[in-house]
């Protein structure tokens, strides 16, 4: 699958069009800027990068904010978010496949409407038909975004990490995506160990709360005060069988025995919904604290995989901590809707007590001896206060046996279907692909490059399911970057010989920093693909090359005078 065409439009108040720009069939495709000789001339800030950006949205990124905000988020464009919204600016990307072509369009301001085909769609249809029309796969997992953001790589995550190129992403997804795209496994095998992973996870995480909160039982504790509270009940039971007291008034008392059950269990529902309105509660202040402590552990081992690569990253921690608030708020609104319910139940519940308690107090017991009745109040009222108590234990006990008993199902499942694989299923293609992928690296570092793959790695502390070879200390941005191309050109000329659907193009930015050795060979290295080399780069560091590559690979120039938008 290839990139064919990029055409950007207003619609509003009519169509006029922007920039159509049409993708060059294989090698190199060239976003260039037109720079005068003069000194304070400059390539940079003319849109090179909005092309990436624009491309990347109609993939189904997110990332609107990208076209109007600076890359450090110190400034926004508003001259270019009036002319976005105002205009309801829209992107349509054509890819082609043997000769069809396909379209997406994608509106470049909030909350506007999406199309495959010319055909309105929603967000979730639209990322399915990009899944099934690039990789010809209709498996939830890995996503489409996981998985494409391996070929169009435009932000610090992606440029400077080989493997793990996602943001708060499990090494459990990394081993889907890369088995996915290797084809080690059947496809529906990979989709399926993905989705039970992370629903291993989310169950480990939430049973893990209840086993380190001081204020809730343990499973034991639960079973040892239940039976201490079943003994407490019968006793008091029989003890209010032997109260003595005269036959003329067992119907009043009778009577008054039944509204004090109806009480007493109306009391249990009641305090069984205050318990669960309190955990509820209880996780909303979690939630709320979690907003700013985001998991160091796992973007430690992001940003320390990428140490390895780059002597210091490019900021983006706050792209992390508000990508992971977002999804705290999510969750939090989520929690709130549940907070909501309860209450509402809780309410309906009370106004039934309060019935009761009505009607209890109108009973009419005026016959009845006055220390008799105490006695019995004393004992029934103790009754009440165990069954809350054990109501209590039971509905913890409940919710502690059904995750318990989930966690058996997924593992059951996991077993099933890791029972569909054999041990060594990675070795061939992996193998295949090192072919490949040691032959570009060696002719960009005179070194052979080797993905590997652990099997073991669940069983080691820290371990991870990929590795490269020959990664001798920390390397500059430069090498990683050009490390990253050779690891994708390797994977592009390997998706080809094996006949997998997949991009058949490749997308940087910032490319700046790459040796002019290096740069020289991945320009070199374009001519001899199958596919297409997407890069927006400042014109003198070409011309350092071969001013001759400019024209015969540009595909859009811009400048200080005709920016992008124009504007």
């Amino acid at each position: 699958m290839r990139l064919y065409n990029l055409e950007v439009y207003k619609t509003f108040p009519n169509k006029e069009i922007i920039r159509d720009i049409e993708f060059k069939k294989n090698g190199l495709n060239l976003i260039v800027d037109n720079t005068t000789d003069i000194k304070e001339d400059s390539g940079n800030s003319v849109g090179k990068s909005t092309v990436i950006h624009i491309i990347d949205i109609c993939l189904n990124s997110s990332s609107l904010t990208k076209l109007y905000k600076s890359r450090d988020a110190q400034g926004e464009n508003v001259h270019l978010k009036k002319l976005l919204v105002e205009n309801k600016v829209q992107a349509t990307l054509k890819l082609i496949n043997n000769g069809k072509i396909y379209s997406f369009t994608r509106s470049l301001y909030s909350k506007g409407p999406r199309y495959f085909n010319n055909e309105k769609v929603n967000a979730k249809e639209y990322e399915n038909y990009l899944k099934e029309t690039i990789f010809n796969s209709k498996q939830d997992k890995p996503t489409f975004r996981q998985l494409i953001s391996k070929f169009v790589r435009n932000d610090d995550i992606q440029l400077n990490n080989v493997i793990y190129y996602l943001v708060s992403t499990s090494y459990a997804v990394y081993e889907a995506i890369y088995f996915f795209l290797l084809k080690i496994n059947g496809e529906n095998v990979v989709s399926e160990r993905q989705k039970l992973e992370e629903k291993l996870s989310k169950l480990q995480n939430k049973f893990s709360i209840y086993q380190n909160d001081s204020n809730i039982p343990s499973l034991d504790q639960i079973e040892q005060g239940l039976l201490f509270i079943e003994s407490e009940i019968n006793e008091l039971l029989e003890k209010r069988r032997n109260v003595d007291y005269i036959e003329i008034y067992k119907y009043e008392l009778e009577k008054n025995s039944d509204i004090n059950n109806k009480l007493d269990l109306l009391n249990t529902e009641i305090d069984l919904l205050e318990f669960e309105k309190n955990s509820i509660h209880r996780s909303l202040v979690m939630i709320e604290e979690s907003k700013s402590n985001i998991d160091i552990k796992i973007i430690g081992e992001i940003y320390e995989d990428a140490k390895v690569f780059s002597y210091k990253l490019n900021k983006k921690f706050n792209d992390v901590l508000n990508f992971h608030n977002q999804m705290v708020e999510n969750r939090s609104r989520f929690v709130g809707k549940q907070l909501i319910k309860v209450d509402t139940e809780l309410k309906l519940l009370k106004q039934k007590q309060e019935e009761l308690i009505d009607l209890k107090k109108n009973q009419s017991i005026d016959l009845l001896d006055d220390g008799l009745l105490a006695d019995l109040n004393d004992i029934n009222n103790e009754i009440e206060k165990l069954n809350i108590k054990k109501g209590e234990f039971l509905k913890v006990k409940e919710i502690q046996e059904g995750i318990k008993k989930e966690l058996e199902q997924v593992n059951q499942d996991l077993e099933s279907v890791n029972s569909q694989t054999k041990d060594n299923d990675h070795l061939v293609p992996i193998n295949e692909f090192n072919s490949v992928f040691k032959t570009y690296s060696e002719k960009l570092y005179n070194e052979k490059y080797l993905l590997y793959y652990d099997s073991e790695w669940r069983e080691k502390k820290g371990g991870k399911p990929f590795s490269i070879g020959n990664l001798l200390g920390s390397m500059g941005t430069g090498k990683q970057r050009a490390l990253i191309i050779a690891f994708d050109l390797a994977y592009l000329t390997y998706a080809n010989k094996k006949e997998i659907a997949a991009p058949k193009f490749l997308i940087y930015d910032q490319l700046e920093n790459t040796h002019i050795n290096q740069l020289k060979t991945i320009i070199q290295l374009s001519k001899e693909i199958e596919g297409q080399l997407i890069l927006p780069i400042l014109r003198e560091r070409i011309n350092e090359i071969d001013a001759v590559v400019i024209e015969q690979s540009k595909i859009i120039e811009l400048s200080k005078t005709d920016k992008f938008f124009k504007i």
